[in-house]
């Protein structure tokens, strides 16, 4: 592994995982402080990898992330060192964070991050950045479950948690506000099945000759209508606890025994 003062080109990582990201942790602030500590130890900055509002539990969705790791293992960038802002920006699971350092290390580039003042060129400082991994990993359970929490309170006063939903919109306070057009919609949906006894593939069929579009502006298909015919929300009711470890699982994580409480 190469010395710290064997590296010279080098390029930025960085990552916000909302919009709302904290100042410390905004893009611009993550570019300035990284460009900055670049020019004080001399590195050529030769390029930015820059992931907006994306999650650090896995590194799936991360595009730049991903073009990162291509550029690396095709050896299209000819650098010494990935420099971030702080660990938790490239990964908040320590499974991740060890694979990655080990890549790097693979390639003979070093990790460097700066508000942690670790680089991985140095065997001291790798060993503290995956004890600072462990934190970050800690930390992301911390905000999951506080952030489960904070919802599950909403769902049972009966308020909104956000999302799109056809026939609604949901303003700045995560209020649904009726759409009227995509209501008519809803409202012949419903028609069609409960007092005409319709099947999902007729109304799709019927929904599409009459143009009407999806919230994508797609089609209707079997799928887009059951989705509608099974949401309590449009009987008056939030659904909590509808799907399990979603970060995980996702759709297969799905549970049959959620609740119900009555919407606001």
């Amino acid at each position: 592994m190469m010395t710290n003062n064997e590296i010279k080109n080098v390029v930025m990582y960085c990552r916000t995982s909302t919009e709302l990201q904290a100042d410390n942790f905004s893009i611009p602030a993550q570019i300035d402080k990284i460009t900055q500590y670049c020019k004080f130890h001399n590195y050529n900055l030769t390029g930015k990898y820059i992931d907006e509002c994306k999650s650090g539990t896995t590194i799936k969705n991360r595009t730049s992330f991903i073009n990162l790791i291509n550029d690396i293992k095709s050896k299209k960038n000819t650098i010494s060192a990935v420099v971030i802002f702080d660990i938790s920006r490239i990964a908040r699971n320590l499974s991740d964070l060890s694979s990655i350092i080990n890549l790097f290390e693979k390639y003979n580039i070093a990790l460097i991050s700066i508000h942690d003042n670790i680089n991985t060129s140095d065997a001291y400082s790798r060993s503290m950045a995956y004890i600072f991994g462990t934190f970050a990993e800690l930390n992301r359970y911390s905000i999951v479950n506080a952030c489960r929490s904070g919802m599950e309170q909403r769902a049972k006063k009966g308020l909104w948690n956000g999302g799109k939903m056809f026939g609604y919109v949901s303003n700045k306070n995560k209020e649904l506000e009726i759409v009227p057009e995509q209501a008519t919609i809803v409202k012949e949906i419903f028609n069609l099945y409960v007092n005409k006894n319709w099947g999902y593939k007729k109304i799709a069929c019927h929904l599409n000759a009459c143009n009407y579009k999806t919230l994508n502006n797609g089609t209707w298909s079997i799928y887009s209508i059951k989705q509608i015919i099974d949401n309590p929300t449009y009987a008056g009711f939030i659904r909590w606890g509808q799907y399990l470890d979603w970060a995980k699982k996702g759709r297969k994580g799905k549970n049959e025994d959620y609740e119900l409480f009555q919407g606001q």
